[in-house]
């Protein structure tokens, strides 16, 4: 009879004293006899608070567990990465000598290996002359404009068959007949307002940036190039007039002069000689100035290997082994 009452009494429902709340929100339900027994909205609140405390204790351990595996994985991360680059010390040599070199291999490196945007990268109706000769003279004239008659007929009559002729129709690729880089492009930017004048005005192997490319425009407001009637209409802040002459240099995509003209009637048929010369003094400055600075770069870091010793000295008698007999002898030596 006892051990029926026993089970009876074990199968009683819950009442609000069966329900003890733990810290961390975990509710333990316990059972009695002779109990008053929970409701069932009573009862299925504290099962849904069991539930929410097992989650939560479930997803506190899951992002434990993420944020020492990723912390694993960032430490081996690095510690990968300063092996690879101690290896590289090592190779030239180790110590603080193969570590200035070894930096200055990288700075190297890093200056071959950046990207730098060139000024008229943006302009595609320019790449094909950029790409494909030593210097591009872009031309800013009219048809009706009277000045930039004797400067067209100078072109024409100088450099006619020097220039690089323009990419055919026929060609699929940008110059792919062309195997070695001419010494002189002329690309025509026109002011004309009708296109049939534009095409008359055309003269043998010049290349020119077409009537209705936006371009057009673009190349006007770059340099700061019009024509009078032009500037109110295209709002352009001019700095010079048509005809002008920019004489360009392919490689760095920088101008050389501005005073083009002048040259043609200074220089005449020698003008190219003389944009060459100026191609190749610009030239020789930029590589004398790059090997100054490096030279200044080298000498900084020769610098700091000439100080390095007594800095490594002085290091050496601050941490010391706490004898006063060690730091005496790092200092100066044995007796």
């Amino acid at each position: 009879m006892q051990k029926r009452r026993g089970h009876l009494s074990s199968s009683l429902p819950m009442t609000e004293a069966d329900v003890v709340k733990m810290s961390g929100g975990m509710n333990i339900i316990l059972g009695g006899p002779g109990r008053t027994a929970l409701p069932g909205k009573k009862r299925r609140k504290a099962r849904n608070a069991v539930l929410r405390g097992r989650r939560d204790y479930r997803r506190v351990w899951g992002l434990l567990l993420v944020g020492t595996l990723g912390t694993i994985l960032l430490y081996l991360l690095s510690t990968s990465s300063r092996h690879n680059e101690d290896s590289d010390v090592a190779a030239t040599g180790g110590g603080i000598k193969g570590m200035i070199q070894w930096h200055r291999q990288r700075r190297r490196h890093n200056q071959k290996q950046a990207i730098i945007k060139k000024p008229l990268d943006h302009f595609s109706t320019l790449q094909y002359a950029l790409q494909h000769s030593h210097l591009v003279a872009l031309y800013f004239a009219a048809s009706w404009c009277p000045h930039s008659t004797p400067v067209t007929e100078a072109l024409d009559e100088y450099f006619s068959d020097l220039i690089l002729p323009p990419k055919s129709d026929d060609e699929d690729e940008a110059g792919a007949k062309v195997t070695e880089p001419f010494p002189l492009a002329i690309v025509h930017v026109s002011s004309d307002t009708k296109e049939a004048k534009f095409r008359e005005y055309m003269r043998k192997n010049w290349i020119a940036v077409p009537f209705d490319s936006p371009e057009k425009t673009s190349l006007k407001r770059h340099f700061q190039v019009c024509a009078k009637p032009e500037v109110e209409l295209l709002g352009i802040d001019r700095k010079y007039e048509i005809p002008t002459l920019l004489i360009i240099d392919s490689a760095t995509q920088t101008v050389l002069t501005t005073n083009g003209v002048d040259d043609l009637e200074e220089f005449k048929d020698k003008a190219l000689e003389h944009w060459t010369e100026l191609h190749s003094l610009v030239r020789g400055m930029e590589e004398k100035y790059a090997e100054r600075e490096e030279e200044e770069q080298e000498q900084e870091d020769d610098d700091g290997l000439a100080r390095e010793p007594a800095r490594d000295r002085h290091r050496r008698a601050k941490q010391g082994d706490g004898n006063a007999a060690g730091v005496v002898g790092e200092l100066f030596g044995p007796n």
